[in-house]
């Protein structure tokens, strides 16, 4: 039995668990049952995770397919590669006490817990530094003359084109131009490069 949980198959829903073991069902029943593709089986088959049975044309699968497609689907929400799981199927139908299996998952777990926590260190600082830039930008169009704000907020807040723009606010299109262009230049002067880049031209 797999006290983690993860390489059990679970029962609930099931008022019988013998009739479950016997049962066989179509791909398209195991698709609708676990909440995945008919296409995303046939994928994990031609990677050599399911070998379902034939029954004439058709394929059938058995409570032990169904049981290995449970383990491939934790395994990639957990964020393992389809090696790793490999792994962990090998060790589920070469060892039925499953303690080699539970210790291999034991080692994966911990490896991506480290993965895991590094990755969200990354997101932090990511945050930080957008968060900084967000309160920069809104201070500086704050500071920007209201009929360049303006054209700033269309721009790049609506995706408006220059004749956009300018049919909206009743402006030539040469006067969006020019005054969109010291609006960046203002930008700039107050925010420096890194984050005036993201206010490049685009196409009108």
């Amino acid at each position: 039995m797999d006290k983690l949980g993860f390489l059990e198959p679970k029962l609930a829903g099931h008022d019988d668990p013998d009739r479950l073991r016997s049962r066989l069902s179509s791909i398209t029943e195991l698709a609708q049952e676990l909440g995945v593709t008919v296409r995303a089986i046939r994928f994990y088959e031609t990677r050599g995770l399911l070998e379902p049975q034939r029954a004439g044309s058709m394929r059938v699968y058995t409570y032990r397919d169904r049981a290995r497609l449970q383990i491939i689907l934790r395994g990639k929400r957990l964020g393992f590669s389809l090696a790793r799981v490999r792994e962990y199927l090998d060790l589920y139908d070469s060892d039925p006490t499953h303690r080699v299996q539970l210790e291999h998952l034991l080692r994966g777990a911990r490896q991506r817990i480290a993965e895991l926590e590094s990755q969200r260190e990354d997101l932090e600082l990511t945050l930080e530094e957008l968060r900084e830039m967000e309160r920069l930008t809104l201070d500086a169009l704050r500071r920007l003359p209201a009929r360049e704000a303006a054209l700033v907020v269309l721009r790049y807040s609506h995706g408006y084109s220059n004749r956009e723009m300018a049919v909206a606010l009743g402006l030539p299109e040469s006067t969006v131009s020019s005054r969109l262009a010291a609006a960046r230049r203002h930008l700039f002067e107050m925010l420096g490069e890194p984050v005036i880049v993201a206010l490049r031209d685009e196409p009108r």
